[in-house]
């Protein structure tokens, strides 16, 4: 008997179809009909199912002291060390299975999936105690050396995979060429203007509002000397929508390998705005000869100058 329960040839394959052979159940002297955990998998197809739980698991979760017990036994396994490395040794065994892998990938990129997804970490991040406990976990993690560590590993690791460069790159480039990504990523890297954009922001008309943080997305062709036409997707310093006058301000050392302005000027004018792009170095030259080119440009006539930064 001993010879046939380990004989892979005579073990039975589990019954929710994946192939494997399931183990000897010693305690009832017969074999287990489905491979640990893979019943649930069976279960958890049906809809009605996963409503049900989702329902029993939001009543749970709508008890405070249910919470704080969760939280508690949660925080109490994590802290050992053992309990850690078995978690650590069955998602990397799971992870080295490509059925597993596939399965995954199939799975995040339903669009339902994300959606779902996305909804709940939005109501999630919405709730200010869960982003203030989220910030305190990052930061005591990022004090700790060993977890620095790991990440870097982590991510050397992932990023000598060939495969995960390649759909990692596919995946940046589809995402740049969404404007309201961009606006969200710039948005989120600059809130306010810099010290040359809050010049003027003071110095000039109220009617003149600073966009420069990702308030006025607009995609733009630039159409070149020798014919080819550049898409780019652009979001300006200032903007007066009622005249509809477009205010650029141009840094000397981030604008110095830029397209010529005229080929903007012809962009902007093609989606039906007047673009005006004043360079650093007239700043530095006489800021009331600034003041007054865009008092024309914009016509109005010029306003008292009130600095303050």
């Amino acid at each position: 008997m001993s010879d046939s329960i380990n004989s892979e040839e005579s073990k039975p394959k589990c019954k929710c179809g994946c192939n494997e052979s399931v183990k000897w159940n010693r305690s009832k002297k017969t074999w287990n009909t489905y491979i640990q955990g893979h019943h649930n998998k069976i279960m958890w197809e049906n809809p009605e199912y996963r409503a049900n739980k989702a329902k029993q698991m939001k009543a749970m979760w709508e008890n405070p002291e249910r919470r704080d017990n969760m939280s508690k036994q949660s925080k109490a396994m994590w802290e050992n060390g053992d309990y850690r490395a078995n978690i650590s040794k069955q998602m990397k065994a799971l992870w080295e299975n490509p059925n597993h892998r596939e399965a995954m990938q199939v799975m995040r990129m339903n669009p339902e999936y994300r959606e779902t997804k996305s909804k709940q970490m939005q109501a999630l991040w919405e709730n200010p105690e869960y982003r203030a406990n989220k910030t305190k976990q990052a930061k005591a993690q990022f004090q700790n050396p060993e977890y620095i560590a790991n990440k870097a590993k982590q991510a050397k690791a992932q990023w000598e995979n060939t495969d995960y460069r390649e759909n990692h790159s596919k995946h940046s480039k589809a995402m740049w060429k969404k404007p309201d990504y961009i606006a969200k990523v710039f948005a989120g890297w600059r809130k306010a203007p810099n010290i040359p954009e809050k010049l003027l922001s003071q110095l000039t008309s109220d009617n003149i509002i600073f966009v420069g943080n990702g308030k006025f997305w607009r995609t733009l062709k630039l159409k070149l000397e020798d014919g080819q036409i550049v898409i780019k997707h652009k979001n300006p310093d200032f903007v007066c929508e009622k005249k509809r006058k477009i205010l650029e301000f141009n840094g000397d050392y981030f604008h110095k390998n830029d397209f010529p302005d005229d080929v903007y000027i012809k962009a902007w004018k093609d989606i039906g705005y007047d673009l005006l792009i004043i360079h650093e170095f007239e700043l530095k030259v006489d800021i009331n000869k600034v003041l007054n080119k865009i008092a024309n440009f914009v016509g109005e006539q010029s306003w008292q100058m009130s600095l303050n930064i």
